[in-house]
Parts: C-alpha cells; sequence; structure tokens
C-alpha cells in the first residue's frame, strides 16, 4: 500500500508542477507550485517526504525570473494537512553537487535548503557565487531568491572576491 501511495504522491506532485506550467499568472494559490524531476522519486506518507535521486531538478513556476535548484539528491518536506487546507511544499533539503540559480547568478555548494514560504535558501560548504563574471567564495550563503539579494561568509578561511569592472 505505501509503494502505491508513494508512486501516487509523486505522480501528484508532477501531475500539479506540469498543471502550473499552463495556468494564469502567479497568483497566491500558486505562488509555491515547483516542478521536480529526477531519474527516480521515492516517497514516505508517514513523514510527510518525497526524495528525487538522480540529477534532480526543482524548478519554481510562474515566476518571470529562472528559479532553478540542482542536486543529486533533493528531498521535499510537505506541510502537514490541516483540515481542508492543502498539502504544500514547504522545504526542499538538497544533497551533492547543489546549484541554486536565480536568473543569471549561479551559488554553487555541497548542501543546500530552501523554505518556499519565505523564498530564501542556504548553501553550505565549498560555496561559490558567480554574478556574471564575479565571483565569491566561501563555506555559508544566505540568498533571498524573491530579491536575488545574497551574503556568503567563511568559516576558518576568510571569503574570497573576484570582481571585474565593466569598462566604457
Amino acid at each position: 500500500m505505501k509503494v502505491i501511495w508513494s508512486i501516487l504522491l509523486g505522480s501528484f506532485v508532477l501531475f500539479e508542477a506540469v498543471n502550473a506550467a499552463d495556468s494564469p499568472p502567479l497568483t497566491s494559490e500558486n505562488q509555491s507550485n515547483i516542478k521536480i524531476t529526477s531519474e527516480q522519486i521515492n516517497c514516505e506518507q508517514n513523514q510527510n517526504t518525497c526524495t528525487a535521486l538522480g540529477n534532480a531538478v526543482a524548478e519554481k513556476l510562474n515566476d518571470p525570473k529562472k528559479k532553478i535548484l540542482k542536486a543529486d539528491k533533493i528531498t521535499v518536506h510537505f506541510t502537514k494537512k490541516q483540515g481542508n487546507e492543502p498539502t504544500k511544499i514547504a522545504l526542499l533539503e538538497a544533497e551533492g553537487n547543489v546549484f541554486f540559480i536565480i536568473g543569471d547568478i549561479i551559488i554553487k555548494g555541497k548542501k543546500g535548503n530552501y523554505i518556499t514560504e519565505s523564498e530564501t535558501a542556504e548553501v553550505f560548504e565549498d560555496v561559490k557565487i558567480t554574478d556574471d563574471k564575479n565571483q565569491l567564495d566561501g563555506n555559508y550563503a544566505s540568498v533571498n531568491m524573491r530579491t536575488g539579494h545574497y551574503s556568503i561568509k567563511g568559516d576558518k578561511n576568510r571569503v574570497q572576491a573576484l570582481i571585474f569592472t565593466k569598462e566604457k
């Protein structure tokens, strides 16, 4: 029975994401629609999670700015259903070769989290932020996916920045 539920929930996530691609402009009802693709998806009903394994990609739909999360493994945490309230994606946890892409900004690390309600992301370990030709290196980054604002911190080592100025 759990296997059938797992398949159905995995299909639900993908079905909702695919349906959202054809839906009207962004509203509060479809703000958090996320399309998830991978080589395999495993769901655990009693834990309110689905795990996408192998070249996992999560893409925010209906957003004028490209917002994508790529990793070897992405675990999706759903809110617990309260009464008639629909189940929503609350958190995405990414592990292995993590890339957050916001428009032209790329944030790379070994681990990451994305909180859907606040549209904030955290990236951990060997973090590199590339914005055009500019690059920042550190050990932790915090990113506001709505605004594109980011900050980076080091651990034992200092943060490094390679910044290019534009020529006239």
